[in-house]
């Protein structure tokens, strides 16, 4: 009776196999059929993303440079990583359906310049909005396999692996030096319920040598959102995780919000309009011409709190004092002027905390109206920096592509040692500058 019993649940399970391999295929099926009718009628769109990145280091940097033996290590009980760098941009992306483009957070301008070009710095990322969808659901280049069911916070999915080889991949990774397709594989989150794309996890484990990495693994959070009166899948947010083979890490998380459609002409440049500006008919006058290194002295009017501030968020000054040419003054005393936060990054030592904040200038009031501002302002510190502080901070500055270039962005850094993480800067701060050659 034993062995009947055995030879009845064997056709059995293999039964119930087949019939979850088919509501699977089934159920998949209309994932893409749902996926690809929002992808192909998504209009051109605008969100805000901010980007909350960290990088993490080992308390010493492996120097075997092969990613067999880091994984091998990061399994061990005494394998720690901790905080090095932080920082957080502020970005506006313009999507439209064959590509995507960034400006700074309420710049309202986007031309030829990329995501690297803006950042300068650090893991970026992009193809969050439609690449990856399309490359997925809408060809053929991905092999997929039935996972099953899982319970993911509270929710009942099924789980679908899946796997692009090389040769029909589309996904670059690129640091400054180099730039390579790579293979990819990982798993989409589904609720059967709907039909609906929970997540898509994609990870990259094979990189070549070049790009100094072992692991890239990029995770997708999905959810409807309402635009021109449908509704669409967009992200919520991204998580991007870059494992280097000195055993440090990048770790990005990026919320979008504010997303909505738009149908300007993204290919053009236009001056941002600032809140306080009104429409004129009146002819605008003519620009004043600033020489190069004329020095001067701008005031902050409002406060940078450190905690929320990020990359891309607009700053408020004024002059200190008046800009003459030849002894005349063509630019008065408290002229407005408007710059950019281009960096907000702090350094963890095993003592103290360095805060670097980078500022940009854009623009100056001369005559009543706005117009660019070519300057640079000039690096300081806000107070002397103690060698014991300097010391527990000094640690691996990683490789060129992951240093930032403050001079190239023409920013001058404030560097504030042995701050805490809700540090504010009062308005009021002054920083001195000198005008550049005009472009």
């Amino acid at each position: 009776m034993r062995a009947l019993a055995m030879l009845l649940t064997a056709p059995c399970l293999m039964a119930q196999q087949d019939f979850a391999q088919d509501s699977g295929r089934a159920l998949l099926l209309q994932v893409r059929k749902k996926v690809m009718a929002t992808v192909d009628r998504l209009p051109r769109y605008l969100c805000t993303e901010t980007v909350d990145r960290a990088t993490l280091a080992p308390e010493s940097t492996l120097t075997n440079g092969s990613c067999d033996y880091l994984a091998m290590r990061r399994q061990e009980p005494d394998w720690k990583v901790y905080p090095y760098t932080s920082d957080r941009l502020r970005l506006d992306v313009a999507v439209s359906s064959d590509h995507e483009m960034y400006s700074w957070a309420g710049e309202d301008r986007f031309g030829d310049r990329s995501l690297q070009d803006l950042v300068r710095s650090g893991a970026t990322s992009t193809g969050a909005f439609a690449s990856f969808l399309t490359a997925l659901f809408g060809t053929n280049v991905a092999d997929f396999a039935y996972d099953g069911s899982m319970n993911v916070d509270g929710r009942a999915l099924v789980s679908f692996g899946f796997h692009v080889p090389l040769e029909n991949s589309g996904y670059r990774i690129t640091n400054r030096r180099h730039s390579f397709l790579v293979p990819y594989e990982g798993k989409i989150l589904v609720n059967p319920q709907t039909s609906d794309l929970v997540r898509l996890t994609v990870i990259a484990n094979q990189l070549p040598a070049e790009l100094s990495a072992c692991e890239d693994i990029t995770t997708l959070d999905y959810g409807s959102v309402r635009l021109n009166n449908s509704e669409f899948l967009l992200p919520k947010e991204a998580r991007l995780q870059v494992i280097y083979g000195t055993g440090s890490e990048s770790v990005n998380r990026t919320v979008f919000s504010g997303c909505h459609e738009f149908t300007g002409e993204s290919s053009l440049q236009f001056d941002p309009v600032l809140p306080d500006e009104a429409p004129t008919n009146k002819p605008a006058p003519a620009a004043v011409t600033l020489p190069a290194n004329i020095r001067f002295r701008v005031m902050f009017t409002g406060e940078i709190d450190t905690a929320t501030a990020a990359a891309g968020d607009l700053i408020r000054g004024e002059l200190e004092g008046p800009i003459k040419i030849n002894g005349d003054v063509v630019i008065p005393k408290k002229a407005a002027v408007t710059g950019r936060i281009v960096q907000v990054k702090r350094s963890y030592g095993r003592a103290s905390t360095m805060l670097a904040v980078g500022i940009k200038l854009e623009t100056i009031e001369a005559h009543g109206t706005r117009q660019p501002f070519p300057a640079m302002l000039e690096s300081r510190v806000k107070k002397p920096i103690r060698t014991s502080g300097a010391a527990a901070i000094a640690r691996n500055l990683g490789s060129f592509d992951q240093m930032a270039d403050p001079d190239a962005a023409s920013a001058g850094i404030l560097e504030i040692p042995d701050v805490s993480e809700d540090y504010v800067i009062h308005r009021g701060l002054e920083m001195d500058g000198i005008t550049t050659p005009s472009k």
